[in-house]
C-alpha cells in the first residue's frame, strides 16, 4: 500500500514540474513598501493594481503611484533591467494553456539617457509545447476597463520546447501617447505559428499535444521510476 501511495505522489510531482519551475509571481503581496525617497511604509498587505500600489493599513487603504516605489527593495525577486522605471503591472492570474505560460505582464519606460526612451510592454513567456513562433495580443485598458488599443507582441525567433523568454515591444507614435491613459493590460489571444511537427505511426503529430512527445516523455519517466522502486523494494515472498 505504501508503495502505491509513493508512486501516486511521484506521478503528481513529475507532472507538476513545469508549473513549479516557471511563472513565479515576482509581484506577490508584501508587508513593507520601500519608496525611492528612502522611506518605508508598513502594511497589513501591499499589492500592485495597474498603475498604482495599494497599501492596506488599519485606518484604510493608502494609494501610491508606481514611480514612487523602489521595486528592487519592495520586490526582491524582480530584476530591474537597465534602470527601467515600472509604469504599470498586471500581476493577476497568469495566462496558461497546454502549450504557453505568460506571467508578470507590465509596462516600463527606459531611462531618458538611452537612445530609446519610449514606454514598452513586456512579459515572461514559456513554451511547453513544440518549437514554434508566438504572437500574443494584449488589450490596453483604461481605468473603467474600456479597451484603448490592442497590442501585438511577437517572439523574435522560434521558442524551443521548455524555453522561457522575456518578450518586449516598444510603444511608438499613437500608442506612446496612450501611456498615461493605460490602467491595465490583459492577455486576450495567443497564436502559435511555424510549428515543428514529427511523424508518429506514419501520421503527422505535433509534439506536446495529447499522445505527443511531452506525454511520452512524462510516461517514460514514470515507468523508469516505477521499475527502479520495484528493484529496490522487491515484494516479500
Amino acid at each position: 500500500m505504501k508503495r502505491i501511495v509513493f508512486l501516486i505522489l511521484a506521478f503528481v510531482f513529475v507532472g507538476s514540474i513545469p508549473a513549479i519551475a516557471f511563472g513565479e509571481d515576482v509581484f506577490a503581496p508584501v508587508k513593507k513598501v520601500y519608496l525611492n525617497d528612502g522611506k518605508m511604509i508598513e502594511c497589513q498587505m501591499g499589492w500592485l493594481d495597474g498603475a498604482k500600489m495599494i497599501c492596506r493599513k488599519f485606518g484604510g487603504n493608502m494609494t501610491l503611484p508606481l514611480q514612487s516605489v523602489n521595486f528592487e527593495k519592495t520586490f526582491p525577486k524582480y530584476k530591474n533591467a537597465d534602470g527601467e522605471a515600472v509604469l504599470l503591472v498586471h500581476p493577476g492570474q497568469r495566462y496558461q494553456d497546454e502549450n504557453i505560460v505568460i506571467s508578470n505582464v507590465q509596462m516600463v519606460r527606459t531611462p531618458e539617457s538611452q537612445a530609446v526612451s519610449s514606454p514598452a510592454v513586456g512579459f515572461e513567456i514559456m513554451n511547453r509545447g513544440v518549437p514554434c513562433e508566438v504572437r500574443v495580443t494584449l488589450n490596453a485598458l483604461d481605468a473603467q476597463g474600456r479597451i484603448l488599443h490592442q497590442i501585438d507582441v511577437l517572439s523574435e525567433s522560434r521558442l524551443e520546447t521548455g524555453e522561457s523568454s522575456l518578450l518586449k515591444k516598444h510603444l511608438d507614435g499613437p500608442l506612446a501617447a496612450l501611456e498615461k491613459q493605460m490602467f491595465s493590460l490583459k492577455v486576450m489571444q495567443v497564436e502559435r505559428s511555424n510549428i515543428q511537427e514529427t511523424l508518429v505511426n506514419g501520421k503527422s503529430e505535433e509534439y506536446g499535444t495529447a499522445g505527443g512527445k511531452q506525454d511520452r516523455v512524462r510516461m517514460e519517466k514514470i515507468r523508469v521510476l516505477r521499475e527502479t522502486l520495484l528493484r529496490e523494494r522487491p515484494s516479500s515472498p
